[in-house]
């Protein structure tokens, strides 16, 4: 249950590589209206994700293989930190909206979409929905309502970043569940996406799980840690600009 949640929220860092990283550059409009992204086949992210329970580490890599006009699909590998580049042929394939909005992992279908991001985005904007899925032992549902709260200066591993923060509040409940217990909580998470690689960089996810067992609780920080445009490797260590 807690890896399908992890790879919900998902949500680069752009340096200058030679050729094609500079065509691809985007000017941050700090306090304007940021539209969606450029996304391409080929690109990679790496993330850090921390167990903020148990303190334990892992990470999460997502490769796009293709985009569509409304589409865009993923490769996704979840591994040591260490892990080399993605095999040929691993992972879970995941379909997302243009929003990058989840539409499905694996075999897991959201209705009608997990409503993470909406463009064009810009401080004060709010936006809320209502998605549910079966998650193994019932169908989930969460209720969310997001808000950009404005401007911050991020710093991750993959470098810093002006980012739009972005909070996202809701309840979580489920039904049919097969556990004695069905889940009843809350969540209250906070995303930073960084219009200058068109990614989000860093997120605090945290869910409730009101019942005595407590199987919905969930507490990670998600931190950027690579980005290939295109597959073209480069150092994470180089600072944004």
């Amino acid at each position: 249950m807690h890896c399908l949640l992890r790879l919900l929220f998902f949500w680069l860092l752009l340096t200058p590589v030679p050729g094609l990283a500079e065509q691809r550059a985007v000017a941050t409009n700090v306090g304007g209206s940021i539209g969606r992204p450029d996304i391409r086949v080929g690109d990679q992210w790496k993330y850090r994700v921390t167990d903020k329970f148990t303190r334990l580490t892992h990470s999460v890599s997502v490769e796009v293989m293709s985009v569509t006009e409304n589409r865009i699909q993923t490769r996704n590998l979840e591994s040591a930190l260490d892990a080399a580049s993605l095999p040929a042929a691993a992972g879970v394939i995941g379909v997302w909206d243009r929003d990058w909005n989840p539409l499905s992992h694996g075999t897991i279908e959201y209705k009608p979409f997990y409503p993470v991001l909406q463009f064009p985005l810009e401080p004060g904007k709010q936006w809320s929905g209502t998605v549910q899925w079966y998650g193994g032992s019932g169908t989930l549902r969460h209720q969310l309502t997001a808000q950009v709260a404005g401007w911050e200066r991020v710093t991750v591993p993959a470098g810093s970043f002006d980012a739009l923060r972005i909070t996202v509040r809701g309840n979580i409940s489920e039904t049919g569940s097969i556990n004695y217990y069905s889940q009843s909580g809350s969540i209250a998470n906070v995303t930073w996406y960084a219009p200058a690689i068109g990614q989000i960089v860093k997120k605090e996810v945290d869910h409730s799980d009101n019942t005595p067992i407590g199987l919905g609780r969930l507490s990670e920080r998600w931190e950027l840690v690579e980005y290939k445009p295109n597959g073209a490797s480069f150092g994470k260590s180089r600072p944004a600009r």
